[in-house]
């Protein structure tokens, strides 16, 4: 069930479709392609890390 999770909160990059999901210390960053009915996973960043200046 990839579109329960929320849209990333920066403008740009939500206009494009990125989405997280929390697991543990982690962020998983990903963007559905219902094309062809998969998840695209872009990026794992630790949370603590400043991944706004990193994406």
């Amino acid at each position: 069930m990839p579109f329960k999770n929320p849209l990333v909160k920066d403008k740009r990059l939500a206009l494009k479709g990125y989405r997280y999901y929390i697991f543990n210390n982690y962020l998983v960053f990903y963007t559905i392609n219902e094309k062809e009915l998969c998840v695209d996973i872009h990026r794992i960043l630790y949370s603590r890390r400043n991944w706004m200046y990193m994406l």
